[in-house]
């Protein structure tokens, strides 16, 4: 952060020397920060009832991704707004809105109007922008303007659930806000110019989430002049600050392995990219499978062997891998002290559902142990050798 502002203010400097351009270029060499976007932008663009009717389809035509749309400049509530805020969505657009703020006027009634034209902003929603620049005369005090302004920030994240971003420039804010309480709204910066190629901030904030870069643009389907915009971040990143979830993980995936992705570049935390992600692993099972184990098959007591009581269950013991298709699981239904006769002459008994994938690898995991696979008592196997011997018999 030392050598960025080091190279902000030499390129400031240079600037100061050279430029002949827009005052609000050249105005302040000291409290501002020359950003770079941190990679990839996003192009979008800002409407009013200026703009007129938009032709959205040719503006999603034309490559832009995003629009953010004006509610109210108090008192007058923007004519073309509730059509934007449909059509924005409906052409595939991220969409956005913003109040021009004047702090000359009740807070709780613009809020209001904010909140009823929105309401609770869902997937494909930006935050609502406070757009502070009303000029003077008539301001408050820089103490009492930042008072209105978290005012009126808390009253929009109340009502939408979502907390504001925040329109300005580095040629106001610090002369008529000078608040750096609003570091964890993110900031979008105002900043026409052709000359630099990454535009200098209020060092109120540290980085910008859009750049509204140029008021002169032309896009397919607008008549006129159009506000141009960027996002600082990939299309991704500015779905996850629309309220999108983050993608999917396997439900497999090694646990405890944190993955930072989607992370809004207008976050003061630092963002951690390309973090490896740990897919696919499956769910660890401690019991072995036992397969193979002979089931006891058409047991028909001889007379004189008498009644059968408490013989423990003989069944196929199957495997815990639900992949294995020839598995005959045991009925959990049967109590353990009691004889199961399982007849198998005629076919496999078929196999039950197996139980809902919960892991992400097939297997059921978190419901207690399998049970331990019993082996024939030679009881059984006696049993088991003399029915043989007379099904032999009888076929014979």
């Amino acid at each position: 952060m030392d050598l960025r502002r080091t190279l902000g203010l030499a390129a400031l400097l240079a600037l100061l020397g050279s430029c002949s351009g827009h005052n609000d270029e050249v105005d302040q060499s000291v409290g501002e920060l020359v950003v770079c976007g941190s990679g990839p932008t996003v192009e979008g663009i800002d409407v009013s009832q200026w703009q007129s009717t938009v032709n959205w389809p040719m503006v999603r035509a034309a490559g832009k991704r995003f629009a953010i749309a004006r509610i109210l400049h108090w008192p007058t509530r923007d004519t073309q707004f509730d059509r934007n805020w449909r059509e924005i969505r409906a052409n595939g657009l991220i969409r956005g809105a913003y109040i021009y703020f004047d702090p000359r006027y009740e807070v709780a009634a613009q809020a209001d109007i904010v909140v009823r034209a929105v309401g609770r902003l869902g997937q494909g929603d930006l935050p609502v922008t406070l757009d502070v620049e009303q000029p003077p005369p008539g301001l408050p005090s820089p103490t009492r303007y930042a008072a209105m302004v978290r005012d009126l920030a808390d009253r929009i994240e109340a009502g939408t659930g979502r907390r504001p971003m925040i329109y300005t420039g580095r040629y106001y804010w610090p002369t008529y806000v000078q608040s750096t309480a609003f570091r964890d709204h993110p900031l979008w910066h105002a900043q026409y110019t052709t000359t630099q190629p990454c535009p200098y901030i209020a060092d109120a904030w540290r980085s910008w989430a859009f750049w509204q870069y140029s008021s002169t643009g032309r896009v397919s389907g607008i008549s006129g002049n159009v506000d141009l915009d960027r996002f600082n971040g990939t299309y991704a990143e500015l779905q996850r600050l629309a309220g999108f979830p983050a993608p999917a993980v396997d439900a497999g995936a090694t646990p405890d392995v944190p993955a930072a992705r989607d992370v809004p570049a207008a976050t003061d935390a630092p963002v951690v990219r390309d973090a490896p992600v740990v897919r696919d692993v499956p769910a660890a099972t401690d019991a072995p499978a036992v397969r193979d184990v002979p089931a006891a098959v058409d047991v028909s007591a001889p007379a004189d062997l008498g009644a059968l009581t408490d013989v423990p269950t003989i069944v196929d013991a199957g495997t815990t891998d639900s992949g294995d298709q020839d598995a005959v699981a045991m009925d959990a239904d049967v109590p353990s002290g009691d004889a199961a006769i399982v007849d198998v002459d005629g076919g496999e008994a078929p196999a039950p559902a197996p139980p809902a994938d919960e892991g992400g690898c097939g297997c059921r995991v978190g419901h207690g142990s399998a049970p331990s696979p019993r082996a024939p008592s030679a009881f059984a196997m006696l049993l088991a050798g003399a029915t043989l011997l007379s099904r032999r018999r009888r076929r014979g």
